[in-house]
């Protein structure tokens, strides 16, 4: 009778297939910050995005996180960004606006 009891206590409960299969290192980390600026670039180890905000009065951007990202890991993003840009698009909840070039935005 003992053994029983001592099995049903060791199998997990299943998780519903729904649920989230994250969780976040630190509450802190769900107050996110809001960035007008982002700046890849490529390194032989991954691509490395700087995030940051432009400055209020100079004609300056300041970096507050850099993030590097393994070469497949920055494909599957570049894939989900994609899927919801579209997402997006297809609800109406955003528009498409091409930028002539030479107005002063990087593309």
């Amino acid at each position: 009778m003992k053994q029983i009891e001592k099995k049903e206590m060791s199998k997990k409960p299943k998780k519903p297939e729904n649920e989230d299969n994250y969780d976040y290192v630190d509450k802190a980390v769900c107050n996110y910050s809001i960035s007008d600026f982002v700046r890849i670039s490529s390194f032989p180890r991954g691509m490395l995005l700087s995030f940051g905000k432009s400055h209020p009065q100079k004609d300056k951007f300041l970096i507050f996180k850099e993030i590097l990202l393994p070469f497949d890991i920055a494909a599957s993003l570049s894939k989900i960004i994609k899927e919801h840009l579209d997402k997006l698009r297809d609800d109406g909840l955003l528009e498409v606006v091409e930028i002539k070039k030479g107005s002063g935005r990087q593309e």
